[in-house]
């Protein structure tokens, strides 16, 4: 297991188009290496989390006492305080005047700006920024921001401060910081601020605390630029389109093979049989060329969404399987929403003891990972461990075992030992 490794090993950042600034691989990178793993300039947690985590440790913990200074950031009961003030003493001066004078919320990015101005970092000179990328509403996040700080950085212009928010906006990646999918905090990362985007991905970012590691999730040639996903690849076309648009203002999603074919992963209505996708500015099922508005769509895919809640909510297993039969109705076998409902299909036997079943189930539903995600990323090797569990409640032990071995193989090219070992010692009469 590699513990770190610097970004210059592996690649060269392309600043040739200023729009378009990239991470390239200078050397061929195989899947599942460590590209390199970088601390973040700066992180902060979001306001609703901090008192979760001990500013200082960073552990989980419900007993945290607050800062007697700013009142913002948290502590562990002991030495955390005392050892975290030569750090938070200044940031917590600035923090009470802000709230004191201005009455703004401390929000993660008033209090990142504040530690990114302290910090003073040459890198944030580096971060990309587009106005046109900026909303009006986080125009107006930027202007408050720079009014509450500009009497505390007097060398920084308010429209630098206001441009820095925008930065942030663009720049930053929420991460959690325990293995918990909630993600828990903001972070600015170099160089993986000039990573782009693609919703097919060959790298996968992995936290360990605030501390970031790049993977490989496939085979990278030298000379090819490396891209992460920013949001859930395996997410259906429109999911992503939404989310990009919303999230990136990125106009008609990108310019992946995945966005570029524009299958739907949406069942034509009309023959029954072939995929719709949106191909030269329409809607067409790739069987019998039928075609739909864009409207039908959205209808269509509202109805997928309502029928995957409705497998997630009934209490009836006939309600249930009745729920399930209608999505089936709706969309092909590969599609994200129909692996969800499979998931709660899973959840609602194991909860009756049906074993028989939701091994059924989780084998079907491995099946449509397989083609959801790529073959090292840790949601596959998370699902062939919960195969595993089932299938030995199921007792199938010895499928069960192979289902769980390969489950920490796939884990083991991007956990953290701690997390390897641990799985090891849960299983340690089958690994």
């Amino acid at each position: 297991m590699e513990q770190g490794k610097s970004y210059r090993d592996l690649i060269t950042i392309d600043r040739s188009d200023i729009h378009n600034r990239k991470i390239i691989a200078k050397t061929d990178i195989k899947e599942g290496s460590l590209i390199y793993s970088t601390d973040p300039i700066e992180f902060a947690i979001h306001h609703q989390f901090r008192p979760k985590f001990c500013n200082h440790c960073l552990k989980f913990n419900n007993e945290t006492i607050p800062c007697p200074g700013c009142g913002e950031v948290f502590y562990c009961k002991g030495e955390c305080t005392q050892a975290d003030l030569p750090k938070h003493s200044e940031e917590c001066k600035i923090i009470k005047e802000v709230k004191e004078k201005h009455k703004i919320e401390i929000t993660i990015e008033v209090l990142l700006s504040i530690r990114c101005l302290r910090s003073n970092s040459n890198k944030l000179d580096e971060l990309y920024y587009n106005s046109l990328q900026i909303t009006k509403e986080d125009e107006v996040l930027a202007k408050n921001t720079a009014n509450a700080l500009s009497e505390f950085f007097p060398k920084t212009k308010k429209k630098a401060i206001e441009k820095l928010v925008g930065k942030l906006l663009l720049n930053t990646y929420s991460f959690s910081l325990n293995d918990e999918a909630i993600k828990y905090a903001l972070g600015l990362y170099y160089p993986s601020n000039f990573l782009n985007h693609s919703c097919s991905p060959n790298a996968i970012f992995i936290y360990r605390g605030p501390k970031q590691f790049v993977y490989a999730l496939s085979d990278i040639k030298d000379g090819q630029e490396i891209v992460v996903s920013y949001g859930e690849y395996a997410k259906p076309y429109f999911a992503r389109i939404n989310f990009l648009e919303k999230a990136c203002l990125f106009q008609g999603g990108c310019d992946c093979p995945k966005c570029k074919n524009g299958l739907t992963s949406i069942r034509c209505q009309k023959c029954e049989k072939g995929e719709i996708a949106f191909l030269k500015r329409k809607f067409i099922c790739g069987s019998c060329q039928s075609t739909y508005t864009h409207q039908e769509m959205q209808k269509l895919n509202s109805a997928i969404i309502a029928r995957k809640e409705e497998v997630n909510k009934k209490t009836e297993e006939q309600e249930k399987l009745q729920a399930l039969n209608e999505l089936k109705k709706l969309v092909v076998d590969n599609n994200y929403y129909l692996a969800l409902a499979l998931e709660a299909m899973i959840k609602f036997y194991s909860g009756k003891e049906n074993f028989e079943e939701a091994y059924k189930y989780s084998k079907d539903l491995l099946a449509k990972m397989f083609f959801l995600y790529k073959p090292i990323d840790p949601m596959l090797g998370n699902q062939f461990i919960e195969l595993g569990d089932v299938a030995i409640k199921a007792n199938k032990a010895e499928e069960g075992k192979t289902y769980i071995q390969k489950g920490v193989k796939i884990l083991g090219f991007t956990s953290s030992e701690s997390v390897i070992e641990g799985l090891k010692t849960k299983y340690k009469d089958i690994l």
